[in-house]
């Protein structure tokens, strides 16, 4: 079911966010890291710092 792969792809990011956590100082940059990752990895056709930076 589509639910269960996002739930695991989350789950998976929030993984590797938690490994590389410690290299920001401040909670904000970490978001906007995580943020960042789940642009790069959205079905956009075009992805650049625009589209990346839309919530």
């Amino acid at each position: 079911m589509l639910v269960d792969e996002i739930v695991g792809w989350r789950a998976s990011l929030d993984d590797l966010l938690a490994r590389i956590a410690h290299r920001f100082g401040r909670a904000e940059p970490r978001r906007q890291a995580l943020s960042y990752l789940v642009g790069l990895l959205s079905p956009l056709v075009v992805k650049n710092g625009w589209s990346l930076t839309r919530p």
